[in-house]
């Protein structure tokens, strides 16, 4: 019995708390925190076309095999090639 009434009194007093308009007040707060942090990183997240193709072609050129590939060289990349090549004879570097 006297744990049924131990837990009684902590329902009771938990419920007390709860329903503490200053309880309440920081909950509403918290969300409101929250759906306002998710709006931001939500709008920040959408891409336009142009924005979303550039987008991929930098995480295509992230790793090194994919790096390889002409689309993904930069001026020097580019400079090395035709130091080695003779394809870049006559053609301007990109």
């Amino acid at each position: 019995m006297g744990a049924s009434n131990l837990m009684k009194k902590q329902f009771e007093d938990l419920k007390k708390y709860l329903t503490d308009p200053d309880t309440i007040a920081v909950y509403i707060l918290l969300v409101i925190v929250a759906a306002f942090l998710f709006l931001i990183k939500w709008e920040s997240s959408q891409h336009t076309p142009e924005s979303e193709a550039q987008h991929q072609l930098a995480l295509k050129c992230m790793s090194k095999s994919s790096g390889s590939q002409p689309v993904c060289w930069d001026q020097e990349d580019w400079a090395a090639f035709c130091e080695h090549t003779n394809i870049c004879k006559n053609a301007t570097v990109k």
